[in-house]
Formats: structure tokens, C-alpha cells, sequence
């Protein structure tokens, strides 16, 4: 599906020419202010990819995510809070059924009022012109040019489209003055740490310390593997060594499993084992359009302490490389807290075991001699909660 994604982006590309790209790219790269063209060209591309990939594997037996891709679709709400709407556009299409949506990260969900079809990719394609910068300009093209071709109205596809950036509409004005706190609260307090003018605090790489049980190098089909961090706040934080209050942060992160006995590079398949984890943890099983997969999930912050823990079961014999590692600026978005240094921005470390060798030396009975090339970068590995391991029966 990754090949339809960017199809997608090239033909859209060429309709609008090479400096609406060069903004597009430029937005991407460098977190520039285009946050609607970003949510436009994504969603569009997602869309697009998906549809394809339906009428390639239009059962559910075809595709690796047991379900269809336009059920997949019909399923997704944004891809993350009020931010690349990538279910909009089936909406548009459909007969007006809807499903609860969920946004790909993050865990928001709803019940969008959709009572929009007749719409097709044909129409909302030529809506995508040079001067379509944002989803509220592709929305007044689409009412103008191709509402009189469908039974909907006008104030249907509004309401359609606010179902997409109703929790953004609603909190508009308060986001306006917590901002203007936070302004004035970061900057009057940063100042007060006396690690501010050091030149290595650009990041600030808070330790999240997990422990894996039990710590040994060869596991059986079947056993269980748990996975467990617990963290009291203030949390450690290695640059400055110091030890930070931080509130109900939105602590994400991804699990990836590496098959390394495949001929496959890179090749990370969570389902080779069963996932055992309370609901009460937010989590999502992602899946690439290639059919490789990742765990994705989300601390809960409770009585001053985060907490996460789940299960692992083997279900597949071979050597397995796990990572975990934060996707808090990702997933997570802008976060703050009181003593934070001016133009900083912050990330986390996994540290497995204590920052344990966890059978690093498991790499050298790899059947893919590529991950023998990891012993040069063994600090990457510590860093993000690596764990070697085989499985037999």
C-alpha cells in the first residue's frame, strides 16, 4: 500500500506544481506554519492509498488486517487530534453509514455525523488545485463546484467536515489563554534553572527505567514475557541530572519486534506473539501497508506515578530483536513543565534491565548477517530498550 500512498502524493503533485511541493516539503521537514496543507496532502495520500489497496484485496481473507481496507478506512477518524482527517474523504463517498472512528494515535474516538454520499474521488481530486492550501478551502471548492451533482447540502457536508475539527472549534478560545499562560509561566520560570546556559541541554532525555521478566536469553513457545515500567514522579532526566516534576504528560510509545532469521531487512511482525494488556492502558496494534507491524501504546498517569505493563507470549520459533522507545514529541505533541529551559525541546530514554547488555550478543547467531552490524551501534540499542532473544519449542 506504501506504493499507492505515494502514488498518491505524485499525482497530486503534478496537478499542483512543483512550488505547492516545495512548500508542502519544506512545512514537513522544518515544522513550518502549514499545518493544513500538511493535513490536506496526508490525508488525501491515505486515502488514496487505502481505496487502491481495497480494490486490489477487496476480502478480508486478502489483507493482513482482518478486515477490509475501506472497513480500515471507514474506521479512521484523523490521524491524530483534529489533525490529517484521513477518514473524510470515504465519508464523502459512502451511504452515510458510520462507524465509531478513532484517530490513529493518540486514542480519541467518535461517532461523526455523516449523512454526506454521491461525492467521488474524481470530483474531490479536482478540488486539489495550486490554490487549495487547507481543508476548508478543498471544502468550499467541493460545495461549489460539485454540491448541485448530489442530493446533500450544504449544511450536511459543514456538519460532516466539524465532526472532523469539532474538539479544535470547542477549545479554540481556551487553548488561547492556557497558551498565553504558558508563556508567561515558562518564561518567567526558566530562568531559574541553573542548567539553562549549558550548550548539551538543547533535549531534555528524560529515563523511563523498564524491566523485563524473566531476564534470560531463550524463551519456549508459549511462555509468558512481561514488560513492565513503573515511574514515580519527579522523573530523572540524564543531561542535567536532575529530577523534574512533570503532570500527566502524554507519555506514548512504540514496541517493534525484529525478525532477524528472516531474509527480510528490518522486517519487525508483532503478531509472532500474543498480547496479553488491560484496556485501561490506551494501545493499538499498527499496521504498515507492507504487512510488517508495531505496538503502540500509552502510559497511564495516576496518583503522581505512570504505570504501563503487558504480556508477550511467543507463538513463532527464531531470534527476536525488541525495541521500545518514546514517541512523546510524535504522538504527543508540544508539552511543558515548570523549569523548562527556552527553546528546548524533550524526548525520553528506555532504559531495559538498568540499561542491561540484554543478550546483546544474540545479534552474531542472526540468520540475516545484517543485524551483526548492530554491534557498532550498541548505544542505540541500550538506549532504546533493546532486548535479544530466541525462541524454541
Amino acid at each position: 500500500m506504501k506504493e499507492n500512498y505515494e502514488f498518491a502524493h505524485s499525482s497530486h503533485y503534478t496537478k499542483v506544481g512543483i512550488g505547492y511541493c516545495i512548500v508542502h516539503a519544506t512545512n514537513e521537514i522544518y515544522a513550518g506554519p502549514g499545518a493544513g496543507r500538511i493535513a490536506l496532502c496526508e490525508s488525501w495520500a491515505e486515502h488514496i492509498g487505502k481505496t487502491i489497496a481495497h480494490e486490489t484485496y477487496p476480502t478480508n481473507s486478502a489483507t493482513s488486517i482482518n478486515e477490509t481496507y475501506i472497513e480500515r478506512l471507514d474506521k479512521t477518524w484523523n490521524e491524530t487530534a483534529n489533525h490529517i482527517p484521513i477518514g473524510l474523504y470515504n465519508d464523502l463517498i459512502d451511504n452515510g453509514y458510520e462507524p465509531q472512528s478513532y484517530d490513529e494515535y493518540g486514542g480519541g474516538s467518535s461517532y461523526v455525523i455523516d449523512n454526506i454520499s454521491g461525492f467521488s474521488n474524481h470530483q474531490m481530486f479536482q478540488c486539489l488545485n495550486s490554490n487549495t492550501v487547507d481543508i476548508d478551502d478543498f471544502k468550499q471548492l467541493l460545495i461549489s463546484d460539485y454540491l448541485n451533482t448530489t442530493s446533500n447540502t450544504t449544511n450536511e457536508v459543514n456538519l460532516l467536515f466539524n465532526s472532523y475539527l469539532k474538539r479544535k472549534r470547542t477549545m479554540r478560545n481556551i487553548l488561547k489563554l492556557s497558551l498565553l499562560y504558558m508563556v508567561f509561566a515558562i518564561s518567567t520560570l526558566s530562568s531559574c534553572d541553573k542548567d539553562c546556559d549549558r550548550p548539551d541541554v538543547s533535549v531534555y532525555e528524560f529515563v523511563l527505567p523498564f524491566e523485563l521478566l524473566p531476564a534470560q536469553d531463550v524463551f519456549h513457545i508459549g511462555d509468558t514475557i512481561t514488560i513492565s515500567c513503573f515511574l514515580e514522579n519527579p522523573i530523572y532526566e540524564r543531561k542535567t541530572k536532575n529530577e523534574y516534576q512533570l503532570d500527566d504528560f502524554k507519555f506514548y510509545l512504540t514496541t517493534s519486534i525484529y525478525d532477524m532469521d528472516t531474509s527480510i531487512i528490518d522486517f519487525q511482525y508483532f503478531e509472532y506473539f500474543e498480547l496479553l494488556i488491560d484496556n485501561n492502558y490506551w494501545h493499538n496494534i499498527f499496521h504498515f501497508s507492507n504487512g510488517e507491524s508495531d505496538l503502540l501504546s500509552q502510559f497511564i498517569f495516576k496518583d503522581n506515578e505512570y504505570s504501563i505493563s503487558y504480556k508477550l507470549i511467543p507463538k513463532k520459533k527464531g531470534h527476536f530483536l525488541l525495541f521500545q522507545w518514546s514517541d512523546i514529541n510524535y504522538r504527543g505533541g508540544k508539552q511543558t513543565f515548570a523549569l523548562q529551559c527556552r527553546n528546548t525541546e524533550i524526548d525520553a530514554k528506555v532504559y531495559m534491565n538498568e540499561r542491561g547488555d540484554n543478550n546483546f550478543q544474540l545479534i552474531n547467531e542472526a540468520k540475516n548477517s545484517y543485524y551483526k552490524d548492530w554491534a557498532l551501534h550498541k548505544e542505540s540499542y541500550l538506549d532504546t530498550g533493546g532486548y535479544c532473544f530466541k525462541v524454541i519449542d
